[in-house]
């Protein structure tokens, strides 16, 4: 169905065919820079990273396109893709990931968060941003939209629109306050990190359940379920912490037969898998889990993770960092801001500096030389560091 309608000064237009795209990136592909932005479902009402839609903008024009019905993609990733189109976008590490994970890699971009957080402003969103720069309000109730849900609505499509189609003035508005306050080189520096952030394609999503107080023997069981779990979610299209919790998780490693038993009269769990059959699917990995944990002599004591660091250290390392690096981040917040400091010299890089995770070799160029000179200034020397 065709979809078109105002917005503003743009010409809004729904792409929901290939040929629609066709003709879409013939208007695009000679554009010195556009405005991007993606909805997406990240767990929310779907199993896993779910590209919904893509909003690009011209000065003048906004196209809308829906990649649940637009299948081949490539040709718009081929697009995005030359270097000689500058990409403006807002907040965009997590979109940047979802188009690597599709195989779409953009430079160079115009971050406009990333700019205001180095403006020394106090609040980033897209509408406190519209909202000082544009005298513009907008409407978010759309925000948590089930995007993956057909047909959207109107409401839906002005919505997503708004994300693209203010970000040329707001660009505009900062490029020129980054060159005034000699900041652009920074900016381009922080805005390649962002690009150039590798994936972890890797990443085990069991690392972050919950593990505190089990045995090895414990969180063998428990990684199986966590696996079944997983694929049920995959197989079903359905978020995982909808099935059943962490924390009935957990209660099943530790004590499953009651829950198994009365598992169709459990509180909290998606009616697909409140089953009997489902219970004993359970059963049956929690039986096989044990007896290869078993079979593994896998330890059944708690296991006992050792702390970073202990209170004599804590306090050494805290008073390392008032004496040292709090006259430097206060040096840096006089020069750069309040806000912005954290972009230079953040709590997290202090203590990986502190614990020696982290040297000062390894930071990006423009927070070297930042630390550097401030250092140079309050005659602390960071020879230890570096």
């Amino acid at each position: 169905m065709q979809i078109n309608f105002k917005n503003g000064s743009h010409q809004v237009s729904y792409i929901d065919q290939q040929a629609l795209l066709s003709a879409c990136l013939r208007q695009i592909e000679k554009q010195k820079q556009i405005a991007i932005d993606l909805e997406f479902d990240r767990n929310r009402y779907q199993y896993g990273f779910n590209l919904c839609l893509v909003q690009l903008a011209t000065e003048t024009e906004c196209f809308i396109i829906d990649p649940l019905y637009v299948k081949n993609l490539k040709p718009l990733w081929e697009v995005l893709q030359q270097k000689t189109m500058l990409k403006i976008m807002h907040a965009g590490d997590e979109d940047m990931e979802l188009l690597k994970l599709l195989g779409c890699y953009l430079t160079p971009i115009f971050d406009t968060e990333i700019a205001a957080r180095l403006l020394n402003t106090p609040k980033v969103s897209l509408q406190n941003m519209l909202q000082n720069e544009l005298n513009l309000t907008l409407d978010k109730s759309m925000q948590t939209s089930n995007w993956g849900k057909r047909p959207l609505t109107i409401q839906q499509l002005l919505y997503s629109s708004n994300d693209v189609v203010y970000l040329h003035k707001l660009k505009n508005i900062l490029h020129k306050a980054l060159k005034n306050k000699v900041l652009l080189p920074i900016f381009e520096e922080e805005c390649k990190v962002l690009e150039q952030k590798e994936l972890n394609v890797n990443k085990n999503l069991f690392d972050s359940f919950p593990k505190k107080g089990f045995s090895e023997f414990e969180v063998f069981v428990a990684k199986a379920l966590f696996e079944f779990r997983e694929y049920t979610g995959k197989q079903l299209n359905k978020p995982v912490y909808q099935l059943f919790t962490n924390d009935l998780l957990r209660e099943l490693v530790i004590n499953p037969t009651p829950i198994i038993q009365n598992w169709t009269a459990q509180s909290g769990i998606y009616h697909r898998v409140k089953t009997e059959e489902f219970a004993t699917q359970m059963q049956n990995i929690i039986e096989k889990a044990t007896a290869t944990a078993q079979e593994q002599n896998l330890p059944t004591t708690p296991i006992r993770y050792t702390p970073r660091t202990t209170p004599q250290q804590r306090l050494a390392l805290e008073t390392l960092r008032a004496k040292i690096f709090l006259p430097i981040k206060e040096t840096l917040a006089q020069a750069y801001g309040e806000h912005a400091v954290t972009l230079f010299l953040s709590e997290k890089v202090i203590e990986q500096l502190l614990l020696k995770e982290k040297t000062i070799s390894q930071l990006k160029n423009y927070q070297q030389q930042a630390l550097l000179t401030a250092a140079e200034k309050l005659g602390i020397d960071l020879k230890e560091y570096q």
